[in-house]
């Protein structure tokens, strides 16, 4: 990440950078690697009116040590997960603020095991030199995060040395001031699958980011909130399946702008018992007979996949293995992901990855390696995001000559981020295209039918992208086209065309 002026961008594979927006002057320029694998660097940058700065800049690569955190904690809940929530993506940390300004999702951060003597501790890989900031937590770092018996959030941090190091702590309390825990109990409907996870959701000023709940077994599930309860009087909670709170939810507590059910704190100790009659998107159905019919069997080389949908929130990576693992228990042999950069605006042109809605390297990589380890082929499509529709995107910008250059060296750094991600991490194919695109092909039209204006040598353009693209990955290039029913598309640059919605580039 580079910051500055209150401004920040992720880097792309090339190390590339793009702070829009900065005032003219003198601008402390500070780069911070997410995970603290790069050691932190800042210099001063002038940025001059009306002028593009370039700014070329050399980080340190950190090893690794491993940091033993090693905790006791109050008996209240025995065997509760306890968690380690931090400032790195290795503690949870996403660098973007999801549901009412919380940056640290739960099913992200590490999970400590419980030990013989009670204490519970967990190993983690972290960089030498990174700046630590840490807190022990049975939520997110804020639901359930450790206190200081005089009722102040608790926040502990230290300097990774260059050793491996063994930490020792005691958190004093989870409780905050005089209000009791409240305890949540739920009962599911039988219908909940084997594998699903309940999670509560709590509003306090806006729906905060689900935290799984403990499983007791017979379909019922608890969660004990602690605090902080000192800065609430009533609030409201819900239940979802799968951390997919506003959609797969009670069905008595539907969607995001849902109301809830209502708790109010007390200095009494409260037990909360609740029954979920139905989940929304699970409805109980009966046995369905079906009739066998003969299948032809395919010829050898025939993809048969799954694509992800082309949205994305931080915590669906903790259900990726459970993902892939039914995908090919469906008798797939492909997985196509999605991973994204967003378009934040047309003029000036931004368009980068956007934490929070756009995953970062690393997540996409790893759920990669997850699917090639059951033996899946993997093709990643990297798709745009937009604050508005396509068509708004292309209608509302300028589209004159200077704004297509930069667009197609937006696109050409974005082609060449996701070949750089898939030779990589090691998937089979990548993607290209697709039919937001299409105004930028030549002959460009807009959705109303006008033209696009793009230039005139856009094919050069693109044949140069597609041939770039081929040095960094050797895999397959294929092109997404876009397909309207007794209209074939036009062939795109540099691929043969095939009877699919795919071509060969």
């Amino acid at each position: 990440m580079v910051t500055a002026g209150g401004v920040q961008s992720i880097t792309d594979s090339a190390g590339r950078f793009d702070l829009q927006g900065l005032a003219t002057g003198t601008h402390n320029l500070v780069v911070y690697s997410l995970d603290g694998t790069f050691q932190p660097f800042e210099q001063g940058a002038l940025v001059a009116d009306k002028l593009n700065t370039t700014v070329e800049l050399k980080v340190r690569a950190a090893p690794l040590v491993r940091v033993t955190f090693n905790v006791t904690a109050p008996n209240d809940v025995q065997g509760a997960p306890v968690r380690i929530a931090g400032n790195l993506i290795e503690l949870g940390n996403i660098f973007a603020d999801m549901k009412a300004g919380i940056n640290t999702i739960a099913d992200r951060m590490p999970i400590m095991a419980l030990q013989n003597d009670g204490r519970y501790q967990v190993t983690v890989n972290l960089p030498v030199g990174a700046y630590v900031q840490y807190k022990y937590t049975l939520g997110d770092g804020f639901w359930n995060a450790e206190h200081k018996a005089t009722g102040e959030f608790a926040l502990r941090e230290f300097i990774v040395p260059a050793q491996d190091i063994f930490i020792q702590d005691k958190v004093e309390t989870w409780q905050a001031g005089n209000s009791a825990p409240i305890l949540f109990e739920v009962t599911v409907p039988a219908s909940t699958q084997p594998g699903d996870i309940v999670y509560i959701q709590f509003n306090p000023y806006g729906w905060t980011e689900p935290i799984p709940m403990w499983p007791l077994g017979n379909n019922k599930w608890a969660y004990k909130l602690y605090g902080p309860l000192n800065m609430l009087g009533t609030f409201r909670y819900r239940y979802c399946r799968n951390g997919q709170c506003g959609a797969a939810d009670d069905l008595a507590t539907a969607g995001d702008s849902a109301a809830g059910r209502e708790v109010a704190t007390s200095l009494v100790a409260e037990d909360i018992q609740d029954t979920v009659a139905n989940w929304t998107w699970l409805d109980r159905t009966d046995p369905t007979t079906l009739v066998g019919a003969a299948i032809t069997a395919r010829p050898a080389g025939f993809m048969t996949g799954v694509e992800f949908q082309s949205t994305y929130q931080p915590n669906w990576t903790y259900y990726n293995p459970q993902a892939v693992q039914n995908i090919q228990a469906l008798g797939a042999n492909w997985v196509i992901f999605t991973p994204s950069w967003t378009f934040k605006r047309s003029s000036p042109l931004e368009f980068g990855l956007n934490p929070g809605q756009d995953p970062f390297w690393l997540d996409s990589a790893i759920m990669v390696s997850q699917a090639r380890g059951m033996n899946l082929n993997v093709a990643l499509f990297p798709i745009p995001r937009f604050n508005a529709s396509p068509n708004d995107f292309w209608k509302n910008a300028p589209r004159d000559a200077a704004w297509w250059q930069n667009w197609f060296d937006h696109y050409r750094a974005f082609a060449i981020n996701y070949a750089d991600l898939a030779a990589q991490s090691g998937a089979q194919a990548l993607i290209l295209g697709g039919d937001w695109l299409d105004p930028a092909m030549p002959g460009g039209l807009l959705a109303d039918g006008t033209s696009s204006g793009v230039p005139a040598d856009a094919d050069a353009r693109w044949k140069a992208i597609v041939a770039e693209v081929r040095q960094h990955f050797n895999g397959k290039v294929l092109w997404a086209l876009p397909y309207t029913p007794g209209k074939w598309p036009r062939k795109p640059p540099n691929c043969s065309t095939t009877k699919s919605r795919l071509c060969l580039c």
